[in-house]
């Protein structure tokens, strides 16, 4: 009897110490996710951002920041950026490297990332945001003087998209996203005074046009 309750007891320890063994192995499943964020053009500050990942619900990030996180629990995370507009720049790109057999699923229209984070793998999300820019239209006429010349456009801002200017006026669209915009003249041959458009000239400051 003795010798039975021994034998038992050695393999109750022996029990122990697998189950010991069994949660160490489980806590250090763990992997690392990084995020940087990029403005253009540079500079730009204070982007909010969400995220699932265990205590870090809320944090925010300049240009150029990384936050690095080397102790993940492996599992999957949702990581949203705050809507950038509340900022002056607009979300256009994110861009996730996910090696080995971790995921990531991306979507700028939904601003966030969901990544599924496998044990010892890193996991880098690059968030980056165009800053809304300007588009200034001027009229000038050769002799002075040259009215109601008709203009379209698909810039946002602009109503209909069909405004007038007159010798000297200038038409000035803030807060425009960045992308391809389309501006026309009306037929100069038909513009009052008997105009025709003889030139056109554009400043992009670094924009293509």
């Amino acid at each position: 009897m003795i010798k039975y309750i021994a034998r038992t007891s050695t393999c109750l320890f022996l029990l122990i110490i697998l189950s010991v063994i069994a949660l160490n192995e489980t806590s250090l499943a763990v992997g690392t996710i990084q995020r940087e964020k990029v403005t253009v053009p540079g500079g730009g500050v204070g982007f909010g951002f969400t995220s699932t990942i265990p205590g870090l619900p809320n944090f925010s990030l300049n240009d150029g920041q990384i936050l690095n996180l080397p102790l993940t629990p492996a599992g999957a995370y949702v990581v949203t950026e705050d809507n950038p507009a509340t900022s002056g720049y607009n979300l256009t790109l994110i861009n996730c490297t996910c090696p080995g057999t971790s995921t990531c699923v991306d979507s700028e229209v939904n601003r966030n990332v969901m990544i599924n984070l496998v044990d010892g793998e890193i996991v880098t999300c690059v968030f980056t945001n165009t800053g809304n820019g300007t588009i200034i239209i001027e009229k000038e006429t050769v002799p002075v003087g040259g009215i109601n010349f008709g203009f379209t456009t698909n810039i946002p801002g602009t109503g209909n998209g069909n405004f007038l200017l007159d010798d000297g006026e200038s038409k000035t669209i803030l807060s425009i996203p960045a992308g391809t915009y389309l501006v026309t003249e009306d037929n100069p041959t038909i513009s009052p005074g008997g105009f025709i458009l003889s030139d056109m000239v554009c400043n992009d400051m670094g924009s293509s046009t």
